[in-house]
């Protein structure tokens, strides 16, 4: 894992999210998506529309959604997080459910499927990467390091695959491999989530335009940021 230096996204409104965020718990981290834009080294990335937000445990989760409900004007809430909208700030804010995950720094970087996705912000000017971040992100290229949902990782090729990204078919039998190690029950789970996707709404999106979308010792590092 790498340390890299936030390049750009971290305006006022991130800003305030961050504050809002550290004003409650020192142990949640903004993560994914929005934190690797905010490192990427190509010129023009794609901007996600959301920032995501992952908790250590329960009673952070609680106490982000509380401080964000108090600033938000709309919110809605799903299996894996509570999204929420807050007035003069573009992008939507996701609380990830921790269920079970106690998540680090180190613990959420190893967490994501692709290694372009696995960045953790540990501070306005300082993001956590995977060591394959900077060359995959470079050239495009999808890199699948874990897979929790096979249905799921699919699903993120096909979008990042809209974003420009390229993938080995070796790639792909990971995720056939994921699918045929899970138990005869996930698997038929799997199954009927994938289902009862809205593939009328992916379709549409499809067809309009693109997704915009070191050793380390986590407990040197809790999540206080100094200017």
């Amino acid at each position: 894992m790498r340390k890299l230096q936030v390049l750009r996204g971290f305006n006022n409104n991130i800003g305030i999210i961050y504050d809002a965020m550290r004003s409650v718990t020192n142990r949640a981290w903004i993560a994914g998506g929005y934190a690797a834009y905010c490192v990427s080294q190509n010129l023009e990335p794609p901007k996600p529309g959301d920032v995501d937000i992952f908790p250590q445990s329960e009673r952070d989760f609680m106490r982000l959604c509380e401080c964000f409900y108090d600033m938000c004007y709309t919110q809605s809430s799903s299996e894996r997080a509570i999204s929420f909208a807050i007035t003069g700030i573009d992008e939507d804010i996701q609380v990830i459910r921790p269920g079970e995950n106690h998540w680090t720094p180190r613990k959420l970087v190893s967490d994501f499927d692709f290694t372009v996705c696995r960045a953790v912000m540990l501070s306005p000017t300082c993001v956590l990467v995977d060591s394959w971040f900077e060359s995959d992100t470079l050239n495009n290229r999808l890199r699948i390091m874990n897979i929790n949902n096979p249905m799921g990782a699919m699903m993120r090729i096909a979008k990042y695959s809209q974003k420009g990204y390229e993938i080995a078919p070796s790639e792909y039998v990971k995720v056939l491999e994921g699918f045929l190690n899970a138990t005869p029950e996930q698997r038929q789970k799997l199954l009927n989530d994938f289902r009862h996707e809205d593939w009328d709404a992916w379709e549409r999106v499809r067809n309009d335009e693109p997704f915009i979308d070191d050793d380390w010792d986590d407990d040197d590092y809790p999540g206080y940021y100094y200017y």
